[in-house]
């Protein structure tokens, strides 16, 4: 807008110091009259018509400009309100962090049948603590640091289980230097976790892919279902729902969070632009 704007003012200027010099004293000549002298500098005239050709514009851009910084600075305020009250809904509701619940009950249970692993779990579940008291008040924390915790997660998710469970995680890609909002990676794999829980299957299996590139994070996330399963189970949609609008919330038109339900398995297709995000 702005080159425009210069360009426009040089054209016209330009335009008026032809006509002064060389169309104006055509004209005077052919009425009989004497021509116009200049008896002031080029740079002085220049900076006259400049002046006189901006003064409407320059004001009517102010004007323009100061309206629409001021609805931009009422959208802004109004995005980080609901923003804030998001948040805090999410907090009091079906974004607490469950799965501490789950690890705690897992300890009993560990004490009868594995004591020996109740130190190492002690020490995962103080870890993940300190992250849902700490790093979930933060804006953004470092990608990499995520996704230790949600490896140490899935390993407090592998020791808990008593019962037949494949577990597969890939992760790829370059993570140094990312950044992701906190809270929403590990409630979606705990909330798989405890839907997996819940059902009724002799074998079951978890499947966790993560690629990482140029800013671009991909999660593909499966488990396994009864074959005769053809919804999610037990509230598992308003879940999504509450994670999409923190999503919706924190990366604008710059993340994709898909369920997808096939014969035998669940899938949750998330894809965020981690540079896209609301600061």
């Amino acid at each position: 807008m702005v080159l425009l704007w210069l360009l426009f003012s040089l054209f016209f200027i330009l335009f008026f110091r032809l006509h002064d010099q060389y169309i104006a004293p055509l004209i005077y000549s052919a009425y009989g009259m004497p021509s116009k002298m200049h008896s002031v500098s080029f740079a002085w005239e220049f900076f006259d018509l400049f002046s006189q050709i901006n003064m409407e514009g320059c004001m009517a851009a102010a004007i323009k400009l100061g309206k629409m910084w001021y609805i931009k600075q009422e959208e802004l305020n109004l995005i980080k309100s609901e923003k804030q009250k998001s948040e805090t809904q999410i907090d009091n509701g079906k974004m607490q962090p469950f799965f501490l619940v789950n690890a705690l009950d897992c300890v009993g249970w560990l004490s009868r049948e594995k004591p020996e692993a109740i130190p190492d779990m002690i020490g995962k579940i103080k870890s993940l603590l300190f992250y849902v008291i700490y790093d979930n008040n933060q804006a953004r924390v470092k990608l990499e640091k995520e996704l230790k915790f949600l490896k140490e997660y899935i390993e407090l998710e592998k020791v808990c289980a008593n019962e037949e469970l494949t577990i597969k995680m890939q992760i790829t890609g370059n993570i140094n230097g990312e950044n992701i909002a906190p809270f929403i990676i590990l409630p979606l794999v705990a909330n798989s976790f405890r839907q997996l829980f819940l059902m009724d299957l002799r074998n079951k299996f978890f499947d966790l892919t993560i690629r990482i590139s140029e800013g671009h994070f991909h999660m593909l996330l499966g488990w396994s279902k009864p074959v005769d399963t053809s919804t999610l189970t037990n509230g598992n949609n308003g879940f999504m729902q509450s994670i999409d609008k923190r999503l919706n919330l924190l990366y604008p038109q710059s993340h994709e969070l898909k369920a997808i339900i096939k014969t035998d398995q669940f899938l949750i297709d998330c894809k965020i632009d981690l540079r896209g995000a609301i600061n």
